[in-house]
């Protein structure tokens, strides 16, 4: 009934429910549709959980460092179903059978994309790491406004200018007031070091 008065076009349905009709060129649009493969399964929670393991396996149990590696290429911190499904498939070629599951790569997307939205966010990957990250990212903000000027403050002024980086310790130090156990400091700092 709802999809009648939104379809009808000719107005009548805006005084009467259920009045009006619904001509060709109204639902005309519906058979060109072609919704995502995405929309259209049932999400695979266990291909999930087999995909998510094997890359935490791959890279250590740094759910960062496999996010950064294997997922989110651009750094955007988002990951669309058309990134997924590339990166599903140089993963599959590199030997990873659970980035090729038999339910498909889009019920393994739909897993992890909870709202079908057509990409999900390092909080849909790993809620866990993703708290932590954003602990870090405050911390930073609130010491220094930016991330970036948080790394300026770290390093140390006398030292050569042409890395531009901080060593574990110097970022372990510099993050003690923040609540981070030095585990999860270890986690965030070899993700932000991560190459892409």
């Amino acid at each position: 009934k709802t999809l009648f008065l939104l379809l009808d076009s000719d107005g009548a349905s805006a005084t009467t429910k259920g009045g009006g009709s619904i001509d060709k060129d109204e639902i005309l649009f519906l058979d060109k549709w072609e919704p995502p493969p995405y929309l259209m399964v049932e999400p695979d929670h266990a291909a999930r959980r087999a995909f998510q393991n094997v890359l935490l396996a791959k890279h250590n149990t740094n759910s960062f460092v496999a996010w950064r590696r294997a997922l989110d290429k651009d750094s955007s911190m988002r990951v669309s179903f058309e990134e997924f499904t590339i990166q599903c498939q140089v993963l599959a070629r590199s030997g990873i059978s659970e980035a090729a599951p038999q339910c498909g790569v889009a019920a393994l997307y739909a897993s992890i994309d909870h709202d079908r939205s057509g990409w999900f966010t390092f909080k849909d990957w790993d809620e866990e790491s993703h708290a932590r990250l954003l602990t870090f990212v405050n911390y930073c903000r609130t010491e220094a406004g930016t991330c970036m000027n948080w790394l300026r403050r770290c390093m140390d002024p006398s030292a050569d200018r042409t890395n531009e980086g901080i060593d574990f310790k110097t970022f372990a130090n510099n993050l003690q007031a923040s609540g981070l156990a030095r585990s999860q400091r270890l986690e965030i700092f070899e993700g932000l070091q991560a190459p892409t």
